[in-house]
């Protein structure tokens, strides 16, 4: 999450549901040893003002994406295949 600059943003002003639910789920994961989530994931919380401008970040950097939403539903954009094309649908 660090470097996408504005999740760290939404902590400076307060943070979003989505955000809080990120920073618990990240925070079990380290706690129980246990994480359920693709390697390199990024998560993204659905919420934040800059929404697309995280997103377009995240998708350059060609890695799993993990979208929470403030209701605590998420969506996990799989990394891009090796085919011409990138992301699969």
């Amino acid at each position: 999450m660090g470097g996408y600059g504005g999740t760290m943003g939404a902590i400076a002003k307060g943070n979003t549901r989505a955000t809080e639910i990120i920073f618990d789920r990240v925070t079990k994961a380290i706690e129980l040893d246990e994480f359920d989530y693709p390697n390199e994931v990024v998560f993204v919380a659905a919420d934040l003002p800059d929404f697309g401008i995280v997103m377009r970040r995240a998708l350059k950097k060609e890695q799993p994406i993990l979208v929470v939403y403030p209701d605590g539903s998420d969506r996990l954009i799989p990394a891009p295949t090796d085919k011409p094309g990138g992301y699969t649908v």
